[in-house]
This record gives C-alpha cells, structure tokens and sequence, in this order.
C-alpha cells in the first residue's frame, strides 16, 4: 500500500525565511539630534536600505553583535536633497541600523532583510 503524509515544517523554522524590515521618519522641525532606526534581523544574510535626507548630509550603515557595540560598513554621502536605495548581500551580523547625524532636515529610513 502506498500512501500520502503531509508534513508541515514547525513554525519557527517557517519564521526565519519571512522578511522582516523597520521603517522610520522624522521631520525637519523635530529633528534636533539627528535620526536613526535599527533591525534585529538574525541570521537573515541579504539587507535592503532606503535613505531620504531632505538636505545635505551623511547617512552611516552600521552592524553590530550584540546592538551596542557599532562599527560603519558603509557611508553615503549626498551634497544635496536625495534619496537612494542599496541591496547588501552577506551580512553575517545580526544586528544593521541606519543612522545620520545630521540635523534640521527630514529622514526617511527604511531597512528591510531576507534570506
């Protein structure tokens, strides 16, 4: 006799291979000390970023072990108002936030990852 069993992998493993992002903004006015936004996004290899600056400024892509401790893989730099996107394949850290030290202009963030 030959029959069909139907095995559905558990949940958790199902969960690691969903995308996971974070997205964040703030206005000129309320930017007073610069903007950031951070993702836990495990052991989810490949990172896509969107930057907004609503002026000049510098945009820093960070990565971390443990969500202290940062080091800077990346900088993009822009002389004017701009926006960018860039896909990141093989970060091993867990941990990726984007961030800009600028003030007084709009930030638009987003960081999304995936396996």
């Amino acid at each position: 006799e030959y029959g069909r069993v139907e095995v559905s992998p558990p949940k958790e493993l199902l969960d690691e291979f969903k995308p996971v992002s974070v997205y964040g903004s703030i206005t000129a006015t309320d930017n007073t000390a610069g903007f950031s936004i951070v993702l836990d996004k495990g052991g989810r290899p490949y990172v896509n970023i969107y930057y907004r600056l609503g002026g000049a400024g510098e945009v820093y892509l960070k990565v971390s072990r443990d969500g202290v401790n940062w080091r800077t893989i990346k900088t993009y730099s822009l002389s004017t108002a701009g926006e960018g996107i860039d896909i990141i394949q093989g970060i091993a850290y867990p941990y990726v936030r984007l961030e800009t030290p600028t003030t007084g202009i709009d930030v638009e963030f987003e960081i999304v990852a995936s396996r």
